[in-house]
């Protein structure tokens, strides 16, 4: 180490270290008030700390699985939407708490890494998120040259043990025609609920998700061929004052859809509101939505939601299933299986990927109707 005196009475205190990538010398400093001994002391410790975390930065394959984790997050979160960062930060959080946090990520196996899903006692939902990201963590390591393989790749979760339980709840991710009109029938007639139950209407014909119903705009909408462009959704990380319009789910998610008569009906009803609150409202914020409250601001998804889940509670038998609006893009699903239409013709309508998981779940299910036709059928072969 050695000092040099500033012109404004301070000095600075450097020293040189070697770089292990170009193997050149650099160097590095601190600037103090004084150079008495205690100050001298002082800087070396300073400057050693300074220099053992840029050899640290630099001898990358000794790094830590949290740092590891760290950078890939940061490079990550800039691919990625807002609504995405909101969806994953959790499971990012529980994998640099719970997962190696004072490991090299240079030491960490196959075998341990198994050995944290075997002992975990987290639901298997949960699992899989935790898996996607150390996946995308030690693939990042692995593009980086820290390490030599990928440990996720053989790792294994522990099988989800199918359940009566779990069998029952497939139905309730969708609801039967009979269900879905009786609870529309209601959501018409609660307090100030008609133009939101028309807009929910609207999504169990269409099968559009809540957030894309919500960033549906006129210019969307051709009234000549009878079809509606869904090329967006609303960005949930925004307020929804703001009306910010975000790119979509998925590429698969873009689609050009045909409308019935009932979906034309609701939107030209929208159309002619729309009109009427303009001229009538000075504080009608127009922002080109379709489905919008008395004020211009699209219709939130919390409000579809809650009025499901009031006007539910005023049915004689009220449906006995968790009530959301996502809940009738399923019922889209299992209505048009039902009815004999092929899988892909549906994924198409829904935007979903042929393999989408959900819709094939919902398809394979034979619902009640079918179960009665099936019986049915044999009664009157065997009789």
């Amino acid at each position: 180490m050695w000092i040099e005196e500033l012109p404004n009475g301070r000095f600075r205190f450097a020293e040189r270290y070697k770089d292990p990538y170009t193997e050149k010398m650099k160097k590095i400093s601190i600037v103090l008030d004084s150079k008495s001994p205690r100050a001298k002391k002082e800087a070396q410790k300073i400057l050693d700390e300074k220099i053992t975390e840029k050899l640290q930065s630099l001898t990358t394959t000794d790094m830590l699985f949290t740092d590891v984790l760290n950078d890939w997050w940061e490079l990550h979160k800039k691919s990625i939407k807002p609504s995405t960062i909101k969806t994953m930060v959790y499971a990012v959080d529980e994998v640099k708490e719970t997962f190696a946090p004072d490991v090299k990520i240079k030491n960490i196996t196959a075998k341990y890494t198994q050995q944290y899903f075997t002992d975990s006692e987290e639901n298997h939902i949960k699992l899989k998120k935790q898996k996607s990201v150390l996946s995308m963590v030690f693939k990042y390591a692995l593009d980086m040259e820290l390490i030599d393989s990928n440990p996720v790749q053989r790792v294994r979760l522990p099988k989800k043990v199918v359940t009566y339980e779990n069998m029952e709840r497939i139905e309730d991710k969708f609801l039967e025609q009979s269900e879905l009109k009786r609870l529309l029938k209601a959501m018409k007639k609660y307090n100030r609920g008609y133009h939101v139950a028309r807009m929910a209407e609207f999504m169990a014909l269409n099968g559009c998700r809540v957030g894309e119903a919500g960033a549906l705009k006129f210019e969307n909408y051709d009234r000549e061929n009878k079809t509606i462009t869904i090329n967006g959704t609303l960005d949930p990380t925004r307020k929804g004052s703001e009306g910010i319009k975000t790119t979509p789910k998925t590429l698969s998610s873009i689609r050009v859809v045909d409308l019935t008569k009932k979906e034309i009906e609701i939107i030209e009803e929208f159309i002619e509101l729309h009109e009427i609150r303009k001229s009538t409202n000075p504080n009608y914020k127009d922002m080109g939505f379709i489905f919008v409250s008395a004020n211009g601001i699209p219709i939130h998804k919390s409000s579809i939601g809650k009025l499901m889940k009031n006007a539910n509670a005023t049915l004689k038998n009220p449906i006995n299933k968790p009530l959301h609006p996502h809940i009738l893009r399923h019922t889209l699903i299992s209505t048009l299986a039902e009815n004999n239409i092929p899988l892909k013709a549906i994924t198409q309508r829904v935007g979903h990927k042929d393999n989408g998981k959900t819709t094939m779940e919902i398809y394979t299910h034979v619902t009640k109707n079918i179960k009665s036709k099936v019986v049915n059928v044999l009664d009157k072969i065997y009789k």
